[in-house]
């Protein structure tokens, strides 16, 4: 019986990776799904910390579009492999602080050394490129040097460009029919949202594309910034994160303000570790904020009330506070179990000795990486119970259970106290899962 054979496809989670990972299915190959963190990714964290889009879901959208393809996801953490393409970019930066030539050979270099591990053992690789949507990484010129570059030479697959380019090893091997793949060019969505449609699917992220912050003028100005007061190019996760929102003034050089300007007591964006302590006006409805001075971090994270069974571990460094959860998360909000009354106790039927992750002040996808982390130590029906403080973990964790054929057993809310926060409480979400093989 000849062996099945298997491609792994980088899923954005927008349209065009969506695509080109159904059109190689079509063809009968088994396809995987990778999606790499960097930290600056549009869809890691930004919708936990950010207060627009209320009726957006709160969901990573690389699982969705996994879960739609019924396909397994595998999420990898590069934050810390992927600073030096940041700050060295061998080929430089694009209109802003974008290093998009760079990033996508770092991209495809990953995934073929994540492909080729022997216990993996897929045959090609495919992306969602389209020849001269992207002035930097999507050219006739550039889109050669990242086969190339990469090391993945003809096992890289274009599926909604291949017309364009010369035919690579699964065309050659039959794996994939070329008459099959398509010629997609430059800027118009016509085509793809023609296609999305032809294949059945009613809805789909981004259709216009671009999932980086480093492309956004705005925030590459804070990040050049913060570099010139530092007096070094460099940065952390959490530097990352408080980037992405609000104005930031400098009233001396060593302090760093975030002045949050709604006319309302807005919450504080989730997951800020000391010292970036909150400033809040004494007077209701006026804008609270966030500083930050010198450089290190110190100080106890939030306190979670809840039975000493359940008391984690020290806490990890960065992202220890939360900001209250949108109120449709608070019951039931992954679609299981209602959520019980803040600070109930333990589900009568959950399991004493089940294994448990904290993940609180960890935001979007890091829940998810740490829960499929975990799991990988974990026997065939063990229960895992994940507390988290992302409300976009009740969808995501559920979303990952079900692509890699774990349980999801159901999730509650319980309500815990910040020391010297003024808000009335911070929940958390007790969410638990059931192992398979």
């Amino acid at each position: 019986m000849t062996e099945q054979i298997k491609a792994v496809a980088l899923i954005s989670g927008g349209l065009d990776s969506m695509l080109a990972a159904r059109v190689v299915m079509d063809q009968g190959v088994h396809v995987e799904g990778l999606n790499f963190f960097t930290g600056f990714c549009v869809e890691g964290h930004t919708h936990a910390i950010r207060d627009r889009k209320r009726a957006t879901p709160k969901r990573n959208n690389a699982l969705w579009v996994a879960e739609q393809l019924g396909i397994k996801l595998h999420i990898v953490d590069v934050i810390d492999e992927y600073k030096d393409v940041v700050l060295n970019p061998k080929h430089g930066y694009g209109t802003h602080l974008n290093p998009c030539l760079d990033c996508k050979i770092f991209m495809v270099r990953k995934a073929l050394a994540w492909a080729f591990m022997e216990e993996h053992g897929f045959d090609f690789i495919i992306t969602g490129e389209v020849m001269g949507q992207r002035p930097k990484s999507q050219r006739k010129q550039t889109m050669p040097l990242i086969a190339r570059e990469s090391g993945a030479e003809d096992r890289l697959l274009r599926p909604l460009c291949a017309h364009h380019l010369p035919e690579t090893l699964p065309e050659r091997n039959g794996w994939v029919d070329r008459a099959a793949l398509f010629g997609f060019h430059g800027r118009n969505r016509k085509p793809q949202l023609a296609l999305a449609r032809r294949l059945g699917f009613t809805e789909w992220a981004q259709p216009a594309g671009g999932c980086c912050f480093l492309t956004n003028a705005d925030y590459a100005s804070k990040l050049a910034d913060l570099w010139q007061v530092r007096g070094r190019r460099d940065y952390d996760l959490d530097d990352v994160m408080l980037l992405k929102v609000g104005r930031h003034l400098r009233p001396d050089p060593p302090v760093q303000a975030d002045p949050r300007s709604r006319g309302r007591r807005e919450p504080l964006p989730a997951g800020l570790p000391p010292p970036l302590h909150g400033v809040a006006s004494p007077q209701p409805r006026r804008p609270r904020g966030a500083g930050r001075r010198g450089g290190g971090r110190s100080g106890p994270g939030a306190v979670c009330e809840q039975p000493p069974a359940l008391q984690p571990g020290p806490r990890r460094a960065h992202g220890q506070r939360q900001h209250r959860a949108p109120r449709r998360h608070r019951a039931g909000a992954g679609g299981h179990a209602a959520a019980a009354a803040p600070g109930a106790g333990r589900l009568a039927d959950m399991n004493a000795a089940a294994a448990v992750l904290d993940a609180r002040g960890l935001l979007c996808p890091l829940p998810v990486i740490r829960t499929q982390d975990r799991v990988r130590g974990l026997a065939s029906g063990s229960t895992l119970e994940v507390l988290a403080t992302d409300p976009g973990a009740l969808h995501d964790i559920g979303a990952w259970c079900r692509v890699h054929g774990h349980e999801y057993l159901d999730d509650r809310t319980c309500a815990a106290q910040h020391p010297g926060d003024d808000a009335d409480a911070v929940p958390h979400f007790h969410i638990r899962l059931r192992v398979s093989d």
